[in-house]
């Protein structure tokens, strides 16, 4: 790995999933196996169904082969989802309307 950030530099590329797994030991992250690895400002590593590569994704971008003809892929769902913050509730008032 010699010391290189795997996404920095170069165009992203998809990356075998024994090096992403040695690479987040290396980084002290505390689950090797996750779904999604996030690494800033809206990147992330996402795992293929059958667990053998990580794909470099954004919320409009992944190198999935649906990701590479600009495609809905379910990497780019779960980056959304990671990045976006919750809406809070709607609170709602316990009286009917007009009781003020």
């Amino acid at each position: 790995m010699s010391g290189k950030i795997l996404f920095e530099g170069v165009a992203p590329v998809s990356q075998d999933a024994k090096a992403v797994e040695a690479w987040a030991r290396v980084m002290n992250m505390p689950n090797t196996r996750a779904d999604i690895i996030r690494l800033t400002e809206g990147k992330a590593l996402v795992r293929s169904r059958d667990g053998s590569k990580y794909y470099f994704t954004t919320a409009t971008t992944c190198t999935c082969p649906a990701g590479q003809f600009g495609k809905e892929c379910r990497h780019k769902k779960m980056v959304r989802a990671a990045f976006t913050e919750p809406k809070p509730a709607e609170r709602r008032s316990f009286k009917p309307d007009g009781w003020d």
